[in-house]
């Protein structure tokens, strides 16, 4: 079974707060579109991740897929421009091409400056 997956981040927009060290950053909601994908084709999924994160210390993003076979894909990518931000969202854009129907999950977690990880937050995707 092959699974293709890219990732790019995007952008972060966010507002400047005051840093509480030793926190891990919490994730305050996930949007992603769509949620419906096409077995063999890449499609395109752009997701926004809402944060508050008590340190300002944002530093990357973890991905991980889980077929329904449940054999897990993960990758982190680096955040940029989340340095000093105590809440704010991360877009990013998702290329995923399912081998085979049926329900994928989309696991999100977010990790700071210091290894603290936030709770994951998993999002269904259905591929036809």
């Amino acid at each position: 079974m092959r699974n293709v997956f890219a990732i790019l981040l995007i952008a972060v927009t966010a507002c400047d707060g005051q840093s509480d060290h030793g926190s891990a950053p919490v994730i305050d909601g996930v949007d992603v579109m769509p949620t419906t994908i096409a077995v063999g084709t890449s499609t395109t999924v752009n997701g926004d991740v809402d944060f508050t994160e008590p340190d300002s210390d944002l530093d990357s993003l973890a991905i991980a897929i889980v077929t329904p076979s449940g054999e897990r894909t993960e990758m982190e990518v680096d955040i940029s421009n989340a340095g000093g931000k105590a809440k704010g969202s991360v877009a990013f854009v998702l290329a995923i091409a399912p081998p085979v129907a049926g329900e994928y999950e989309l696991e999100l977690v977010l990790v700071d400056a210091e290894g603290n990880a936030s709770a994951p937050a998993t999002v269904a995707l259905t591929a036809m």
